[in-house]
């Protein structure tokens, strides 16, 4: 959890002083990020931010029942959204 966070600061960081100096973000950040465009974000974070365990859970269940049906529509943002869940449901306890 707090490697997670940690690496989120840093990761944030590097971004900011490469927006500053007019370059381009390092490579392998870019890379982490696939899958979860920064505009997208703020929604990931409305859609998990206060929700208890159990609910996390639910969802958790709700979006891997879509993905194996193959009615989840765009796959690598609800893998992604798998991706935080895990995150936001080891802060909770």
């Amino acid at each position: 959890m707090c490697d997670w966070e940690l690496a989120e600061v840093r990761k944030k960081d590097a971004l900011d002083r490469a927006r500053v100096r007019g370059e381009e973000p390092p490579a392998e950040l870019l890379a982490e990020e696939r899958g979860l465009h920064s505009s997208v974000e703020p929604d990931v974070k409305r859609l998990l931010q206060g929700k208890t365990h159990a609910e996390l859970e639910a969802l958790q269940v709700h979006i891997e029942s879509e993905m194996r049906s193959g009615t989840a529509k765009v796959v690598e943002y609800w893998e992604a959204i798998l991706k935080h869940l895990h995150i936001y449901k080891a802060k909770v306890f």
